[in-house]
């Protein structure tokens, strides 16, 4: 099971300089990457099926607004490879993307000591704890997917697909399509969620 990541609240996608975002990504997407890159010859496909796991960051909410973290995003791809490529071995791949306070949080700087104090009584580890022994367990048949757990709700993340805008003709768009029909292009009717590039609508 990987699990770390860190963060720093109230900063501003410019106030993030390479060296924090090095370090986030090291830890966010190289620190999963690697746990599961060392165990997956010696313990997942010589052995049979297994259920290596992750637990990831999820969107940020800071000052109100739902924030993405640069650093993740990397390791929910590879969550889903893994979970592809385990799969005809019997191996499933699945992360849980938490809201739950650990010790963790105490260290992370700039979090205000009421919000550490608000998440130990809203968001214990142990609201957490059963969503990951779920997906362990043989008779949950779910693999590369992310669900994200805390505060008594249980909800699947994912990725989609509009269908987007095609020309009449079946050649390239031009910018005034887009901007002409910037409507009909971003709207969430007939949403996909392809498992791979190969799925787009």
């Amino acid at each position: 099971m990987a699990n770390a990541g860190i963060y720093r609240p109230g900063l501003d996608f410019t106030e993030i300089d390479e060296g924090l975002l090095e370090r986030m990504t090291a830890i966010h997407a190289f620190g999963a990457w690697r746990l599961v890159r060392a165990a997956w010859p010696l313990h997942g496909v010589r052995t049979g099926p297994g259920r290596p796991g992750h637990l990831g960051g999820r969107p940020v909410r800071d000052g109100g607004e739902r924030r993405v973290l640069p650093a993740q995003g990397g390791d929910r791809g590879a969550d889903a490879d893994a979970g592809r490529r385990g799969a005809p071995h019997g191996i499933r791949v699945n992360a849980g993307a938490p809201v739950a306070w650990s010790r963790m949080s105490t260290a992370t700087e700039g979090v205000p000591p009421e919000v550490l104090e608000r998440m130990r009584e809203e968001a214990p580890p142990e609201a957490v704890a059963p969503v990951v022994a779920a997906l362990l367990a043989d008779d949950v048949p779910v693999t590369g997917e992310v669900l994200s757990a805390g505060r008594g709700r249980v909800g699947r993340v994912l990725t989609g697909e509009t269908p987007g805008i095609r020309s009449a003709d079946g050649g390239p768009l031009l910018g005034q399509d887009l901007t002409e029909r910037i409507t009909e292009l971003l709207s969430v009717e007939g949403m996909v969620y392809p498992a791979s590039a190969h799925e787009t609508p």
